[in-house]
C-alpha cells in the first residue's frame, strides 16, 4: 500500500511539473465574457454523400434565473457534479490530478473536466480535440470565468446551457423539468430534482421516458450523494428513493423540428458511445458530422410508416408499433432507421430500432442454427433432419405449427416452411456453444442465462433489435463477412479538424460458400415459403427469413421479417409496445414481409437488376467419412419448350438425386435453387421460361446423406427468342404454409393460392388445406394471335381454392397474368 501511495505521488508531482511548464509555453487565447450568453454554434449532419441534411442548433429560450430553479436540482448537482464546487477558484487541483493519473496510468486522455466551472468553459470555448493542451486552455478558461463570476453566476449559466435530455436538444433544466415532469423547474420536488440532476452525465441512457429503471437507479445514486454532502438526511432520501416515476403527457415541440430524428438519435449515440464525445458539446460545439445517410430511403421508410394500412389494427387505446432499419452489407454503413410510428422528437423519446429488445422468433435460426450447421461442413441444403411430432428435448418439447411431424425433412424444406422441430433437433446436434459463438460474430448478443435451444426460435431473456438483426445478417449478403454497422463516416470540427474517423473491421462470420448456400436456402423462404409476401414488385431478388413469437396460444405477439437484396439488408418489426393485455398481431410475420415489400419495392425501382451468386452445388455429408467409391454422373438436357427433360445415368446403391437449376445470365449461373429430388433417373422441370438460358446440375447421395457424385454443368438455351413470339405463362400452382412461432405452441395458418394461366399445357396437382388436392389446373390454348384465359381449380380437405388468369397476346402460347387468392 505504501508503495502504491509513493508512485502515486511521484507521478503526481511529475504531472504537476509537466503541467506548469507545458502551461507557460501554451499561446493562450483572449477571453471573451460574452460568449457564455451566445449560442452560435451549429452542428451541422452529412449524408452519405456530403450533402447537408439537417442543423442541430441549441436552444435555451427556457432560460431562468437560479432563484426560479428547485433547490433540490442545484443541491443534487453540486453534489453529483462538483461536490467542492464552492471551495476551489474553478480548477479542482486534485480533481486534476486524479485526472491526469489515470490518463498517465491506461496511455490514453480518457478522462474529462471534473468541475463545473471546467465543463461550462469546455462547453463555450474549447473544440473536442481530447489533447494536453486543450486541458491547459480548459484550466485558463475556467479560472477566467472564476475571475469575471459569482459562484451563483456560474451555476445558473451551467443549468441553463447544460443538456439535460430534453426533445429536439432544447438546453437547460426549465426544458427537461417540463418535459419529464410536466412543471416548471421552480416546482420539482426532492425525488423529481435528484432525478434531472443525474442526467448530464449521460441524458440519453439515463432519460425517464426511454428508460425509467436506467433514470430511477442514477437517481438514487444523487440521493445517496446528497446525503453525503450534507443536504438531506437518510430518512429524505429513502423516502424519495420510494417514490415512482409518473410520466406527464407528451408536449410536443414543432417549433425546432428537426429531419429524420430517428436517425439522428443514432447518430448521436454512436458519436457518444463510440467516440467519447458527451451530448451536450455533440449538440453545441459546431460540428461537422459525415453519416452513412440515405436520404431517398430514409425518406420512403417514414412515408410508409404513416401509412395506417401497413400496419395491424389498433388493440383498444394501443397503437401498434414498428420499426425498420436499412443497411449497406458491403460497408456496414446503415442507410435508414425509422423507430417507431406517430410523432418522434430528437432525443425526445424511444427509438425502437436500436433501444428496443424483443425475441426475435424463427429469424433468428439462420444464424443461430443453420448457418453455423452448413459452416461446420457436416450438413448442406438437403441433410435430413428430425422432425418427429413429439420429439423431447429433456423438459423442451416444440411443436411444429401444424401440430404435427413429417419424420424426417430436409435442412431446405424445414427452413422454407419454418418447421420447429428440426431447428431445435439440429441445434442440439451442432451444440449450442457452436450456435452462439457464430450468432455473436454475426453481432447477436445473448445473456448468461440463454444457453439452452430455445435459442433455437428466438428464446433468449434480452431479445434484439432490428439494427441488430439487420447487421447480423449483413454476413450472408457479403460473402460471409459482417462490417459491423455504423453510422458516422467522420466528424469535423468547426475549423475542419478531424477528431473521429470510421474504422470499419471486417469479421469472417463464416466460409464464403456457406453464405451462397444460406442465401440459397433463404430465396427459398421468399419464392415458395413463409416469406412470399416480402417479394419485390421490381423483381429484384429476394432472400430473408420470417419469425414470430406467440403471446397465449393464439396470439402474435412479435412479427419479424429480415431480407435481403444483393445490394440492401432490411430488418422489419411490428407488435405492440405492451402486450400484457393480449395485443395481437393477426397477421403474423406476413405483415412484416409485406412491409419490407412495399418499402424496398420502392427503394429499389429504376435500379439495374442485380443477381446473388449462385451457390455451391455439393452436399456437405452428415458424417465425416466420404464414400468408399467414387462414381460418374453424366446429365443430359432437352428443351421441350414447356419443359426441360433431365436424364442421367444411374449410380449403385439406395441414391438420391438432387437437381439443381441457376439462371443464365450472360454464361454465369445466378439465383441457383433446388428444384427437386427424386430417385429416378430423370426429372422434368416444368417451371420454365422459354425465352430464358438456365443452367443445371444434378447431385447424387446415398442413404447417409454422403455425396457420391456431382455432374458437370449443363447449359440449356432459350427456346424462344425474346420479343419474338409470347411467354407462356407459369403453370397454376398451390401453396400451402404456415408461419414459424417460437416455443411450443402452433402460430397462424396462410394458405395462398396462386394460379397463373397460358402454358397451353395441363397445371401441377397441388395442395389445399393440409390435405393433397386431387384437381389439375385448367389449360389456356395456343393460339396464333392471343391466347385464351386459363382457370386453376384445385380442392383438399375443406379447403376450396382457385386462380384464374387474364387471357393475353402473343404469337406462340397465350400469355397470362397472376391471380391470387388467400384465405
Amino acid at each position: 500500500m505504501k508503495k502504491k501511495l509513493f508512485i502515486s505521488f511521484l507521478i503526481a508531482l511529475i504531472v504537476t511539473s509537466v503541467v506548469f511548464v507545458v502551461g507557460c509555453s501554451v499561446a493562450l487565447p483572449a477571453f471573451d465574457p460574452s460568449k457564455l450568453d451566445n449560442l452560435d454554434h451549429v452542428t451541422v449532419i452529412y449524408d452519405k454523400s456530403g450533402n447537408e441534411v439537417a442543423k442541430m442548433k441549441p436552444d435555451n429560450s427556457t432560460y431562468v434565473p437560479l432563484n426560479k430553479i428547485s433547490k433540490y436540482v442545484i443541491e443534487g448537482v453540486v453534489s453529483t457534479e462538483d461536490n467542492r464546487f464552492y471551495e476551489h477558484s474553478g480548477v479542482d487541483i486534485r480533481g486534476i490530478l486524479r485526472a491526469i493519473y489515470v490518463d498517465v496510468l491506461k496511455g490514453s486522455k480518457e478522462q474529462g473536466a471534473s468541475t463545473i466551472t471546467q465543463q461550462l468553459a469546455r462547453n463555450v470555448y474549447l473544440g473536442q480535440e481530447k489533447t494536453f493542451t486543450r486541458k491547459i486552455e480548459e484550466i485558463f478558461y475556467a479560472a477566467q470565468i472564476e475571475r469575471h463570476f459569482s459562484k451563483d453566476e456560474i451555476l445558473e449559466k451551467y443549468l441553463n446551457r447544460a443538456y439535460f435530455g430534453a426533445p429536439n436538444y432544447s438546453l437547460g433544466v426549465e426544458a427537461a423539468a417540463e418535459t419529464f415532469f410536466g412543471k416548471p423547474a421552480s416546482d420539482l420536488n426532492l425525488a423529481e430534482g435528484a432525478l434531472i440532476a443525474g442526467l448530464p452525465q449521460a441524458p440519453s441512457l439515463y432519460n425517464p421516458l426511454v428508460n425509467p429503471q436506467a433514470a430511477i437507479q442514477r437517481r438514487n445514486i444523487v440521493l445517496d450523494n446528497m446525503v453525503k454532502s450534507g443536504y438531506i438526511t437518510q430518512e429524505q432520501a429513502d423516502q424519495a428513493k420510494k417514490v415512482p416515476y409518473q410520466k406527464p403527457a407528451v408536449k410536443m415541440d414543432t417549433q425546432n423540428e428537426i429531419k429524420y430524428p430517428y436517425y439522428l438519435d443514432y447518430v448521436i449515440k454512436e458519436a457518444s458511445d463510440l467516440y467519447q464525445i458527451p451530448e451536450d458539446q455533440i449538440i453545441g460545439g459546431g460540428l461537422r458530422i459525415y453519416t452513412n445517410l440515405d436520404p431517398k430511403i430514409q425518406s420512403i421508410m417514414e412515408d410508409e410508416f404513416k401509412k395506417d394500412r401497413n400496419f395491424p389494427a389498433n388493440w383498444g387505446n394501443s397503437q401498434a408499433q414498428g420499426a425498420m432499419v436499412v443497411t449497406d452489407p458491403k460497408t456496414g454503413g446503415i442507410l435508414a432507421m425509422v423507430g417507431g410510428r406517430g410523432e418522434h422528437q430528437l432525443g425526445g423519446g424511444f427509438n425502437r430500432a436500436f433501444q428496443m429488445r424483443r425475441s426475435p422468433g424463427s429469424s433468428i435460426n439462420p444464424v443461430v442454427v443453420y448457418g453455423p450447421a452448413i459452416d461446420s461442413g457436416q450438413y448442406g441444403p438437403y441433410s435430413l433432419l428430425n422432425d418427429r411430432a413429439g420429439t423431447q428435448f429433456g423438459d423442451y418439447q416444440p411443436k411444429d405449427w401444424d401440430g404435427r411431424g413429417r419424420g424426417q425433412v430436409t435442412m431446405r424444406e424445414a427452413l422454407r416452411e419454418s418447421w420447429n422441430i428440426p431447428a431445435v433437433s439440429l441445434l442440439q446436434e451442432i451444440g449450442i456453444d457452436t450456435g452462439k459463438q457464430f450468432a455473436e460474430k454475426a453481432g447477436i448478443v445473448f445473456d448468461d442465462s440463454d444457453n439452452n435451444l430455445a435459442i433455437a426460435l428466438g428464446g433468449m431473456k434480452n431479445g434484439v433489435s432490428p439494427l441488430m438483426m439487420a447487421d447480423a445478417y449483413d454476413a450472408f449478403d457479403n460473402g460471409g463477412v459482417r462490417i459491423p454497422a455504423y453510422a458516422i463516416q467522420k466528424i469535423e470540427t468547426e475549423s475542419g479538424s478531424v477528431i473521429a474517423q470510421a474504422n470499419p473491421q471486417q469479421i469472417q462470420v463464416m466460409k464464403p460458400e456457406t453464405a451462397r448456400t444460406m442465401t440459397s436456402l433463404l430465396q427459398d423462404v421468399v419464392q415458395s415459403g413463409t416469406g412470399t409476401n416480402a417479394q419485390l414488385t421490381t423483381g429484384q431478388p429476394v432472400a430473408g427469413k420470417t419469425g414470430s413469437t406467440e403471446y397465449g396460444t393464439e396470439s402474435n405477439r412479435d412479427a419479424w421479417f429480415v431480407g435481403y437484396t444483393p445490394k440492401y439488408v432490411g430488418a422489419v418489426w411490428m407488435g405492440f409496445d405492451d402486450s400484457s393485455h393480449g395485443e395481437n398481431v393477426p397477421e403474423g410475420s406476413k405483415i412484416a414481409a409485406k412491409f419490407f415489400s412495399t418499402v424496398m419495392s420502392r427503394v429499389t425501382q429504376g435500379e439495374p437488376m442485380t443477381y446473388f451468386e449462385a451457390p455451391p452445388v455439393q452436399n456437405a455429408p452428415t458424417k465425416k467419412e466420404e464414400p468408399s467409391q467414387t462414381q460418374t454422373l453424366s446429365v443430359q438436357a432437352a428443351n421441350t419448350g414447356n419443359a426441360v427433360q433431365l436424364s442421367w445415368n444411374a449410380l449403385d446403391g439406395d441414391v438420391t438425386y438432387a437437381v439443381f437449376r441457376a439462371d443464365n445470365v450472360d454464361g454465369k449461373a445466378v439465383n441457383g435453387i433446388l428444384i427437386g429430388t427424386t430417385k429416378d433417373t430423370s426429372f422434368a422441370d416444368q417451371n420454365v421460361d422459354p425465352s430464358k438460358g438456365y443452367i443445371y446440375i444434378v447431385t447424387a447421395v446415398d442413404s447417409n446423406n454422403h455425396e457420391l457424385a456431382k455432374s458437370a454443368p449443363v447449359t440449356v438455351s432459350p427456346s424462344l427468342p425474346d420479343d419474338k413470339e409470347g411467354k407462356g405463362g407459369e403453370k397454376g400452382k398451390s401453396k400451402n404454409h404456415k408461419h414459424n412461432v417460437s416455443g411450443d405452441t402452433s402460430g397462424q395458418n396462410d394458405n395462398t393460392n396462386g394460379g397463373t394461366d397460358g402454358t397451353g399445357t395441363s397445371g401441377d396437382n397441388g395442395t389445399g388445406g393440409n390435405k393433397t388436392g386431387g384437381g389439375t389446373n385448367g389449360s389456356g390454348s395456343a393460339g396464333s394471335g392471343s391466347g385464351s384465359t386459363g382457370t386453376g381449380t384445385q380442392s383438399g380437405g375443406t379447403d376450396s381454392n382457385s386462380g384464374t388468369g387474364q387471357s393475353g397476346s402473343g404469337n406462340g402460347t397465350g400469355s397470362g397474368t397472376k391471380a391470387n387468392n388467400s384465405n
